[in-house]
This record gives structure tokens, C-alpha cells and sequence, in this order.
């Protein structure tokens, strides 16, 4: 699974190319995606061109946001008929994008559940995330 950090927020606008690529790649392990355009020039444009890189202390910041979801917060939500998906983790705003799904799409409390429960868990585990923010499929922030 691919995951990426950024300075801003403007990858937004490519999230459903990566979610496309992402689907296409764990389906083909193919390093396009659907429409054609490699994972590295998506990349380029969500950091403004400017060269990816992956730093050592980013990648053990969402290893433990990735296990932390998949262990502690994902059996909660399943068990009332959603589930979550880690997306992204913007490591110089220390916002964890996270997507609510199932139930939680349509539930009334999936706010408070993601900034009382998602966000006071997370946060109390890795210092770095200081806020967590649900994205649509579609990907707009809600």
C-alpha cells in the first residue's frame, strides 16, 4: 500500500488518480496508473513538482498510524458497521487524512468518533499528529 506526506494539503486534488493507482497496482502490480500517468509524476504534482522523497522519521511516524488504525481503532469501528482507511499523513501540519466508511458514512456521531475517539487515540501514541481529518471518496475534506 502506498501512502504519502507532503508539505501541503494540495494533494487533495490527486486523490482519486492515487486511489485508482493504488487499486490498479495491488490488482497488476503495475507502476501506472488507470489513465496512464506514473505514480511519480502524480507525486510530482502534489508536491509542486518538487522531487519525492521519503524520510526514515515519516515512514516510522505512518507505520505506527497504519498499526495503530489496524489494531486499536478499526475493530472498534467495524463492530458498529463502518470501517476506516488511512491515507495520508501531511508530516509538517501533523494531520492524519483518514477515510470513514460503512456506517460512518451516514452516521450523525462519525465527527465526534473521529476527533474524541480516532484523534485522542492516535495522538496519545505519536506526539507528531496534531489533527485528523476525515476525506470523502471523491476526495474533498469534510
Amino acid at each position: 500500500m502506498f501512502f504519502c506526506t507532503t508539505k501541503n494539503s494540495d494533494y487533495i486534488n490527486y486523490m482519486n488518480e492515487i486511489n485508482n493507482f493504488i487499486e490498479t497496482f495491488e490488482k497488476n502490480s503495475d507502476c501506472t496508473s488507470p489513465n496512464g500517468e506514473n505514480i511519480i509524476s502524480i507525486l510530482q504534482k502534489i508536491k509542486g513538482e518538487k522531487k519525492y522523497e521519503e524520510s526514515e522519521d515519516a515512514m516510522e511516524i505512518i507505520s505506527s498510524i497504519k498499526l495503530l488504525i489496524d489494531k486499536r481503532v478499526r475493530p472498534i469501528i467495524i463492530n458498529d458497521g463502518g470501517d476506516i482507511k488511512f491515507i495520508c499523513f501531511d508530516v509538517d501540519d501533523g494531520i492524519v487524512y483518514v477515510q470513514l466508511e460503512g456506517a460512518c458514512v451516514t452516521c450523525s456521531q462519525s465527527e465526534i468518533t473521529l476527533q474524541y475517539m480516532i484523534k485522542n487515540m492516535l495522538t496519545y501514541y505519536i506526539s507528531e499528529i496534531k489533527e485528523i481529518k476525515n476525506v470523502s471518496k471523491n476526495g474533498t475534506i469534510l
